[in-house]
Order: structure tokens, then C-alpha cells, then sequence
């Protein structure tokens, strides 16, 4: 294991100020130095760029028509945004384009558009669907495009994923000058700690080692030689909260030191929220192993996988199995428990539906499940 010191300034000053007992893995580290809040221990860089590779599924959530939707929608808002301040078609590249989504809406829009990724379906997939976009197989530090200069670079969620965000920028400005502009959409501290799926959307995750507020990220930005000509669009997932940076002036201690006290006060809000959350969700779990009443687990993916595992719910008479959305799952065997179809709610007639998908999906589940069985007295927990 590697020493704990700050992913930003490699400081050893950090304290712990988050562990989650139930994910061992999730401890979370707050610099005095200056301010970063990060995960550690964290994948190793060569975990890392195989799970980047070879294990994150981008897009799986997006087979639901809402949430494509909703993906497609952000989509069209960030190219908006992009040609909204580069109103001339010119030359974009997208670190971690994953199927290529957006450089297709700017290819349509007359733009000439490049993509790194490491994922290698994602690279077959454009390969083959999006021949017009040219995709490096790989990492940025690969230097696939010598010579390019680029009209605007775009790192749309992928820095938190980084373990050496400023070995990252410092490649990034391989591809830039005084009038290149970046588009930046990272998870900002805050948007993690008051998120509604403490359990599965929050972004302590080994594999998403760094979280930001705003001077950290400027701080980030200092360090790797960023200032003075960097127009930083957006630090957020939450639509209409975009802010500019114009000129970056040099982070002071003042500055580093009331970014690690605010940091701090979130991780300690957070902790008590997650206390909270985990207890409801205790009770709940409990009432399912005390009633006698057949019930239904809706998402089968490893966060329900992982939560009826410590429940111990595998030999409980009144589990009637999985039901998902997604048709690859249909007919594998989970914790004992075949994984359905919604369609197959007709024949099982569950009093309950215990939701182990991502509580953002709860309100869409609930309505599904009522097309199936319309009038059908079902109640719905959501423990995800």
C-alpha cells in the first residue's frame, strides 16, 4: 500500500473525517495542506486503468427510457453550451467519450471531433457505428494526437477517476493554447454529500478517489500550470449552477485552510445523514425477515447483490426472486434467486416490492410495477 499523503499537494497533513462501517473501503481524508478531500487507500494506477478498461459500465442505466431521456437532454445541454461560447465549428477532443455521444452531436454541428477512451467496447462500438470520429484506444498520457491543438477540450466526469489530477492536466495542455477553452463537469463536494442515494449515487468510491469544491479544483489547476488563461466552464452535476473563472489568482493559505474547515464541517453533516439513512434501512430489512408477506427485490446489480448478502435474506421463504429491467440478467440465478422479467409480476402477485436499485430510479419502478398489475394492492420500499 502506498503512503497517505494528499493525491493534489502529496501532503501527509490529512486527517480522516469519514469511514463507512458497512464499506471498509470508503474512508475519506481531508488535507490541512491544502483543503482536498480524497479516498484512501485508492485503486493502484494499474488497478485503475484495467478497471477503466475492462470493468465500468458507463452506460448501463441508460436502457431506460427515462434515463436516456434525461442522458440524451444533457447531452444536447452540453453542446449547447460548448457552441454557445465557441459559436464557429472547430475542433474538439473529449477525454473519456465513452460511445462517442456528445463529439456525434458536435460532428453533426459541423465540428471536426477527436476522443481518448479507454474502454474497449466503447472503441469497438465507434469503430464500427461512428467511423467519422476519430477515437484513440487508450489514455491521454499516450500523447495520440501529436501536433493538435484544439478548439476546446472536454473532461466531462472523468477527473474524478483520476488518482494524479495534476499529471493529468499537465498532459492535457499538450493540446492547448492561449485560446483553447476546457469544459469541466466534475463531482463537487457538496453535490456528493446532500444527493438524495447515499447508498449507491455518492462518489466515495475506490475507483473515484478525489473530490473537489471549488478551491481545490482551482488549486488542481494552479499546480499544473493552468493559470492565467484557463476559462473553467462548470464544477457540477446540478443544471443550471455553471460558474466562470476568468482570471485564477494563487491559492493563499488563508484560502487552503477555510477550504479544509468547510470541507470538513460537509464530511461531518454527511456522516450524521448516513447514520440516519442506515438505521431506516436496518429497520426496514428487519421488518422483511420478521412479516410473513412474499416480497420482490427489484434491481439486481451489485449494490442490491451486496445489500441482501449482509442482510442474510437468501433462506427467507417469502423471497419470491429478482425482478430487472435490464434483459441480459433475465434468467441468471442470484443469492439463490432467479432474476425476472417485470412482465413475470403478473404471475408472482408480490405484497411488496423492495426497490435495491439506485433510489433515483424509485419513482419509475413504482410506475412500472403498477402497469403490471394496475389496481393490485403492492406496498414499495426503496433500500437502495
Amino acid at each position: 500500500m502506498t503512503d497517505l499523503v494528499c493525491p493534489i499537494c502529496t501532503s501527509p497533513r490529512c486527517t480522516e473525517e469519514f469511514h463507512d462501517p458497512e464499506t471498509p473501503a470508503k474512508t475519506v481524508y481531508v488535507c490541512a495542506d491544502c483543503g482536498m478531500t480524497f479516498l484512501f487507500p485508492s485503486l493502484s494506477p494499474e488497478e485503475t486503468r484495467r478497471f477503466n478498461a475492462e470493468s465500468y459500465d458507463y452506460g448501463k442505466a441508460i436502457f431506460i427510457d427515462s434515463v436516456y431521456e434525461k442522458y440524451r437532454a444533457r447531452i444536447k445541454r452540453q453542446a449547447d453550451f460548448i457552441t454557445s461560447h465557441i459559436p464557429h465549428p472547430g475542433k474538439a477532443l473529449d477525454i473519456g467519450c465513452y460511445q462517442g455521444d456528445l463529439l456525434q452531436d458536435l460532428h453533426e454541428r459541423g465540428w471536426r471531433c477527436f476522443g481518448i477512451e479507454s474502454a474497449e467496447k466503447a472503441c469497438e462500438t465507434l469503430k464500427k457505428d461512428r467511423p467519422h470520429l476519430t477515437v484513440h484506444h487508450g489514455f491521454v498520457e499516450n500523447r495520440p494526437f501529436p501536433g493538435e491543438i484544439f478548439d476546446v477540450i472536454i473532461v466531462s466526469r472523468t477527473l474524478n477517476h483520476v488518482l494524479d489530477p495534476v499529471a493529468f492536466l499537465k498532459h492535457l495542455a499538450w493540446y492547448a493554447d492561449v485560446a483553447t477553452r476546457l469544459y469541466l463537469e466534475v463531482s463537487a463536494l457538496a453535490s456528493v454529500t446532500t444527493q438524495s442515494d447515499i447508498e449507491s449515487g455518492n462518489y466515495f468510491k475506490p475507483y473515484q478517489p478525489v473530490v473537489f469544491t471549488m478551491p481545490t479544483l482551482v488549486d488542481t489547476f494552479m499546480r499544473a500550470g493552468w493559470g492565467g488563461f484557463l476559462h473553467l466552464d462548470t464544477i457540477t452535476d446540478f443544471e443550471g449552477s455553471t460558474v466562470y473563472l476568468r482570471t485564477l489568482a494563487t491559492q493563499s493559505t488563508e484560502i487552503a485552510q477555510y477550504a479544509a474547515r468547510e470541507n470538513r464541517a460537509m464530511l461531518a453533516a454527511y456522516r450524521q445523514r448516513v447514520e440516519v439513512f442506515r438505521e431506516k434501512r436496518r429497520q426496514q430489512i428487519l421488518r422483511l425477515k420478521e412479516e410473513e408477506r412474499p416480497f420482490v427485490t427489484w434491481g439486481a446489480g451489485d449494490l442490491g447483490v451486496r445489500l441482501l448478502s449482509n442482510a442474510a435474506l437468501a433462506d427467507n421463504p417469502h423471497w419470491l426472486g429478482w425482478i430487472d429491467s435490464y434483459p441480459a440478467k433475465w434468467g441468471m440465478r442470484i443469492l439463490e434467486r432467479e432474476v425476472m422479467p417485470p412482465s413475470r409480476l403478473k404471475e408472482l402477485q408480490p405484497d411488496l416490492v423492495v426497490i435495491t436499485a439506485a433510489s433515483a430510479f424509485a419513482e419509475e419502478i413504482e410506475a412500472a410495477a403498477r402497469e403490471y398489475l394496475p389496481g393490485y394492492a403492492m406496498e414499495f420500499i426503496c433500500i437502495g
